[in-house]
Protein backbone atom coordinates (compact mmCIF):
# COMPACT_ATOMS: atom_id res chain seq x y z
CA UNK A 1 0.00 0.00 0.00
CA UNK A 2 2.88 2.38 0.77
CA UNK A 3 4.46 1.68 -2.63
CA UNK A 4 1.24 2.37 -4.53
CA UNK A 5 0.51 5.39 -2.33
CA UNK A 6 3.91 6.74 -3.37
CA UNK A 7 2.95 6.40 -7.05
CA UNK A 8 4.72 3.11 -7.81
CA UNK A 9 1.78 1.58 -9.67
CA UNK A 10 3.92 -1.24 -11.09
CA UNK A 11 4.36 -2.73 -7.61
CA UNK A 12 2.49 -6.01 -7.06
CA UNK A 13 1.62 -7.93 -3.93
CA UNK A 14 2.48 -11.64 -4.07
CA UNK A 15 0.42 -13.65 -1.60
CA UNK A 16 -0.50 -17.28 -2.27
CA UNK A 17 -2.50 -18.28 0.79
CA UNK A 18 -5.63 -19.48 -0.96
CA UNK A 19 -7.86 -17.38 1.30
CA UNK A 20 -9.40 -13.92 1.42
CA UNK A 21 -5.96 -12.30 1.79
CA UNK A 22 -4.90 -13.70 -1.60
CA UNK A 23 -8.19 -12.47 -3.08
CA UNK A 24 -7.60 -9.04 -1.54
CA UNK A 25 -4.05 -8.96 -2.95
CA UNK A 26 -5.36 -9.80 -6.45
CA UNK A 27 -7.93 -6.98 -6.19
CA UNK A 28 -5.25 -4.60 -4.91
CA UNK A 29 -2.96 -5.52 -7.82
CA UNK A 30 -5.83 -4.95 -10.26
CA UNK A 31 -6.46 -1.54 -8.75
CA UNK A 32 -2.77 -0.66 -9.10
CA UNK A 33 -2.88 -1.65 -12.78
CA UNK A 34 -5.91 0.56 -13.38
CA UNK A 35 -4.18 3.46 -11.60
CA UNK A 36 -1.14 2.99 -13.84
CA UNK A 37 -3.32 3.14 -16.97
CA UNK A 38 -5.12 6.22 -15.68
CA UNK A 39 -1.82 7.95 -14.94
CA UNK A 40 -0.48 7.15 -18.44
CA UNK A 41 -3.66 8.53 -20.03
CA UNK A 42 -3.46 11.73 -17.97
CA UNK A 43 0.16 12.22 -18.99
CA UNK A 44 -0.68 11.68 -22.70
CA UNK A 45 -3.54 14.17 -22.50
CA UNK A 46 -1.31 16.70 -20.73
CA UNK A 47 1.24 16.38 -23.57
CA UNK A 48 -1.49 16.80 -26.19
CA UNK A 49 -2.86 19.88 -24.40
CA UNK A 50 0.45 21.63 -25.00
CA UNK A 51 -0.43 21.69 -28.71
CA UNK A 52 -4.22 21.28 -28.86
CA UNK A 53 -7.26 22.69 -27.13
CA UNK A 54 -8.38 20.58 -24.15
CA UNK A 55 -11.47 19.29 -26.01
CA UNK A 56 -9.42 18.17 -29.01
CA UNK A 57 -6.76 16.60 -26.78
CA UNK A 58 -9.47 14.52 -25.07
CA UNK A 59 -10.98 13.60 -28.45
CA UNK A 60 -7.63 12.47 -29.82
CA UNK A 61 -6.91 10.45 -26.69
CA UNK A 62 -10.34 8.78 -26.74
CA UNK A 63 -10.28 8.09 -30.47
CA UNK A 64 -9.16 4.79 -31.95
CA UNK A 65 -8.62 6.62 -35.23
CA UNK A 66 -5.40 8.45 -35.96
CA UNK A 67 -6.92 11.93 -36.20
CA UNK A 68 -3.52 13.57 -36.30
CA UNK A 69 -2.05 11.38 -39.05
CA UNK A 70 -1.11 13.29 -42.16
CA UNK A 71 -3.85 13.28 -44.78
CA UNK A 72 -5.54 15.53 -47.34
CA UNK A 73 -9.04 16.80 -46.74
CA UNK A 74 -11.19 19.82 -47.43
CA UNK A 75 -11.04 22.14 -44.44
CA UNK A 76 -13.26 25.18 -44.01
CA UNK A 77 -11.80 28.07 -42.00
CA UNK A 78 -13.97 30.89 -40.68
CA UNK A 79 -12.71 34.10 -39.12
CA UNK A 80 -15.08 36.49 -37.40
CA UNK A 81 -14.85 39.57 -35.25
CA UNK A 82 -16.75 42.55 -34.00
CA UNK A 83 -16.21 45.63 -36.14
CA UNK A 84 -15.49 48.79 -34.15
CA UNK A 85 -14.82 46.75 -31.02
CA UNK A 86 -11.43 48.34 -30.26
CA UNK A 87 -12.90 51.84 -30.38
CA UNK A 88 -15.87 50.68 -28.26
CA UNK A 89 -13.61 48.94 -25.70
CA UNK A 90 -11.44 52.05 -25.37
CA UNK A 91 -14.41 54.27 -24.53
CA UNK A 92 -16.75 51.93 -22.59
CA UNK A 93 -16.71 50.88 -18.96
CA UNK A 94 -14.95 47.52 -18.36
CA UNK A 95 -18.18 45.86 -17.19
CA UNK A 96 -19.92 46.98 -20.41
CA UNK A 97 -17.09 45.53 -22.50
CA UNK A 98 -17.18 42.24 -20.61
CA UNK A 99 -20.99 42.08 -20.77
CA UNK A 100 -20.95 42.59 -24.53
CA UNK A 101 -18.27 39.91 -24.99
CA UNK A 102 -20.20 37.49 -22.79
CA UNK A 103 -23.35 37.91 -24.89
CA UNK A 104 -21.30 37.57 -28.10
CA UNK A 105 -19.50 34.41 -26.98
CA UNK A 106 -22.67 32.81 -25.63
CA UNK A 107 -24.54 33.41 -28.89
CA UNK A 108 -21.70 32.11 -31.06
CA UNK A 109 -20.84 29.24 -28.72
CA UNK A 110 -24.26 27.66 -29.19
CA UNK A 111 -23.87 27.84 -32.97
CA UNK A 112 -20.27 26.60 -32.99
CA UNK A 113 -21.33 23.59 -30.92
CA UNK A 114 -24.39 22.90 -33.08
CA UNK A 115 -22.26 22.73 -36.23
CA UNK A 116 -19.43 20.76 -34.64
CA UNK A 117 -16.81 23.38 -35.48
CA UNK A 118 -13.44 23.50 -33.76
CA UNK A 119 -12.50 26.78 -32.12
CA UNK A 120 -8.79 27.04 -32.77
CA UNK A 121 -8.14 30.57 -31.63
CA UNK A 122 -9.88 33.46 -29.99
CA UNK A 123 -8.41 36.77 -29.07
CA UNK A 124 -10.62 39.49 -27.68
CA UNK A 125 -13.50 39.65 -30.13
CA UNK A 126 -11.85 37.60 -32.89
CA UNK A 127 -12.45 33.89 -33.49
CA UNK A 128 -10.93 31.33 -35.84
CA UNK A 129 -12.98 28.19 -36.49
CA UNK A 130 -12.39 24.99 -38.45
CA UNK A 131 -14.87 22.59 -39.96
CA UNK A 132 -13.80 19.08 -41.00
CA UNK A 133 -10.57 19.24 -39.00
CA UNK A 134 -9.63 17.55 -36.83
CA UNK A 135 -13.15 16.15 -36.46
CA UNK A 136 -14.51 15.01 -39.85
CA UNK A 137 -17.95 16.16 -40.97
CA UNK A 138 -20.06 15.82 -44.10
CA UNK A 139 -20.35 18.72 -46.57
CA UNK A 140 -17.97 21.06 -44.73
CA UNK A 141 -18.36 23.93 -47.22
CA UNK A 142 -22.15 23.89 -47.03
CA UNK A 143 -21.99 23.48 -43.26
CA UNK A 144 -19.61 26.46 -43.06
CA UNK A 145 -21.93 28.69 -45.09
CA UNK A 146 -24.92 27.69 -42.99
CA UNK A 147 -22.97 28.25 -39.80
CA UNK A 148 -21.87 31.70 -41.01
CA UNK A 149 -25.46 32.64 -41.84
CA UNK A 150 -26.67 31.49 -38.42
CA UNK A 151 -23.85 33.41 -36.74
CA UNK A 152 -24.69 36.53 -38.72
CA UNK A 153 -28.38 36.29 -37.78
CA UNK A 154 -27.64 35.72 -34.08
CA UNK A 155 -25.17 38.58 -33.83
CA UNK A 156 -27.46 40.96 -35.74
CA UNK A 157 -30.04 40.49 -32.98
CA UNK A 158 -27.37 41.37 -30.44
CA UNK A 159 -26.23 44.38 -32.47
CA UNK A 160 -29.76 45.82 -32.37
CA UNK A 161 -29.84 45.58 -28.58
CA UNK A 162 -26.32 47.03 -28.36
CA UNK A 163 -27.29 49.98 -30.54
CA UNK A 164 -30.19 50.70 -28.18
CA UNK A 165 -27.54 51.14 -25.48
CA UNK A 166 -25.46 53.42 -27.71
CA UNK A 167 -22.82 50.85 -28.74
CA UNK A 168 -21.64 51.24 -32.33
CA UNK A 169 -20.37 47.70 -33.00
CA UNK A 170 -20.76 45.57 -36.13
CA UNK A 171 -19.92 42.00 -37.10
CA UNK A 172 -17.76 40.56 -39.84
CA UNK A 173 -17.20 36.97 -40.88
Amino acid sequence: AEQIGAGNFDHRIAIATGDELEHLARRFNGMAGELALSQERSERIARLKRFLSPQIAELVEDSNEALLDSHRTEVVVLFCDLRGFTRFAGAARPEDVMGLLQQYYEALGVIITRYGATLTCFMGDGLMLLLNAPVPCSDPALRGVRMALDMQAAVQILILSWRNRGYAVGFGI
